[in-house]
């Protein structure tokens, strides 16, 4: 009777040691620094040899904390640069009631007609209510 070996552990995934110092910058609204770390993590990067590209999704907290911080270039910039947007970052942005961050992510590709979830419309709907208060309270 063959025994099998056993089940070899997986590695623990490590964020890179970039993360943090990419969150901090976001949190602070520091584009060039922002620039700057990500261009130097990015130049000791290998591509994916199946993929062909390097897997950018490990800054997703970065990307949370400018959308947080509400820093919609730094947000453009890491989306330039292939994160991607999700709903909860669109939900951030209603929530704050940037129609920039809104218009950032307009900008990369995300759809105004997605509904942020089964039973919840389209934040199409929460951008037309935004627009209407705004233009309210402007005239008040």
């Amino acid at each position: 009777m063959e025994s099998t070996p056993p089940p070899v552990p997986l590695e623990e995934w490590k964020p890179p040691p970039e993360l943090s110092q990419l969150e901090l910058a976001c949190t602070s609204g520091k584009l060039h620094t922002v620039h700057t770390i990500f261009s130097q993590w990015l130049a000791k990067q290998n591509p994916d040899p199946e993929k062909g590209c390097i897997d950018k999704n490990c800054f997703g907290p970065a990307l949370n904390a400018a959308v947080i911080n509400d820093h919609p270039l730094i947000a453009g910039y890491l989306l330039s640069q292939g994160l991607r947007v999700n709903i909860h970052l669109v939900q951030i942005a209603i929530y704050m009631k940037s129609c920039k961050m809104l218009q950032i992510f307009l900008d990369y590709g995300w759809n105004i007609n997605e509904p942020i979830e089964r039973v919840t419309p389209p934040a199409l709907m929460y951008v037309i209510i935004l627009k209407i208060l705004l233009n309210y309270s402007n005239k008040i």
